[in-house]
């Protein structure tokens, strides 16, 4: 009678794993593949650095330095964008707007010798760096700094 109750044990065991795994397999049907169906990912961060010629003064050497970086989803940016040059006051601020075609065109607002403006700006990014301009199209104002891209995470 063991023998018997051990062996109808058994089996309802084989057939109850093998129907969970029918179910599973159905499951798994079920489940549309994230490649197929998934937008692809426009996410993408950029970063720049610059430093200018070495300047000696004294005891030390001094030079310009460009930091910007840039995280872009879906055509918006938004971004830092800070300019230290070696004997001047520098300008620390944020850059916001839009992109098309490695082209980025909006607002670059700032702090300057304790004042905060806001210019237009214009970003053309290539494989080795990018061209800041700000105040396009303004004879007189225009300021143009170029950055190499570096890595994001050093």
């Amino acid at each position: 009678m063991k023998k018997l109750f051990t062996l109808v044990f058994a089996a309802s065991l084989l057939l109850i794993g093998c129907k969970d795994e029918k179910k599973d397999s159905q499951k798994e049907e079920n489940i549309p593949n994230k490649t197929e169906t998934s937008t692809p990912d426009e996410t993408i961060d950029f970063c720049f650095l610059s430093t200018g010629k070495d300047i000696q003064r004294e005891d030390r050497i001094i030079r310009d330095s460009t930091i910007l970086t840039l995280h872009v989803e879906q055509k918006k940016v938004r971004g830092i964008l800070n300019w230290f040059p070696a004997e001047k006051d520098g300008r620390s601020g944020t850059v916001e707007g839009t992109m098309k075609d490695g082209i980025i065109l909006g607002k670059y607002t700032f702090n300057q010798e304790g004042m905060t403006e806001t210019q237009d700006i214009r970003i053309e990014i290539s494989e080795k760096e990018a061209k800041i301009t700000t105040n396009p199209g303004k004879e007189g104002a225009l300021f143009v700094l170029t950055a190499e891209k570096t890595d994001c995470n050093p």
